[in-house]
């Protein structure tokens, strides 16, 4: 039995996702360069799934590309995803709490502060500072420059 003829374009779409990343952890939301809606796709294969729905050639061909079937870890997956690509790009995870990723990472600092991180689920082979949220030079930034009219949030001042 073939897949049902609106799929290759999807498996299409999720074969050059893999082949970047070699897995599918893709975001909810993500559309690739050809518009194609591949978040949408692959969360509706792992709700299918859960519901029986679909044919076994089809969850072999997600399979071989490294289909994530449970939701929370491909959310999980889906924002290392996201912050990796940021660390390819920037060098470092300091990323902003309002950019994609930033807010995950918030969390993951929270979870690391408290111990409650697995060690898989540590970040430091992407960046041994990623528990700094401002980065590891953040506190030696030039502050008579215009950007650094601000300081970082986690810096306490004593009362006068």
């Amino acid at each position: 039995m073939g897949l049902p003829t609106s799929l290759p374009v999807g498996l299409a779409a999720a074969t050059r996702f893999h082949t970047e990343h070699q897995q599918l952890p893709v975001p909810a939301d993500y559309e690739d360069a050809y518009g194609y809606h591949l978040g949408i796709l692959i969360t509706g294969q792992r709700t299918a799934r859960r519901q029986g729905t679909l044919t076994e050639d089809w969850i072999t061909e997600l399979d071989a590309l490294g289909m994530i079937w449970d939701d929370h870890e491909a959310t999980w997956q889906g924002h290392l995803t996201t912050v990796t690509a940021y660390q390819a790009e920037h060098g470092h995870l300091a990323i902003p709490a309002q950019e994609p990723g930033g807010q995950f990472l918030t969390d993951q600092r929270a979870l690391a502060r408290k111990n409650r991180l697995t060690p898989e689920r540590q970040l430091t082979a992407l960046d041994p500072h990623w528990t700094r949220p401002h980065g590891p030079d953040w506190h030696t930034a030039d502050t008579t420059s215009s950007s650094a009219t601000s300081k970082p949030a986690t810096t306490r001042h004593a009362a006068p």
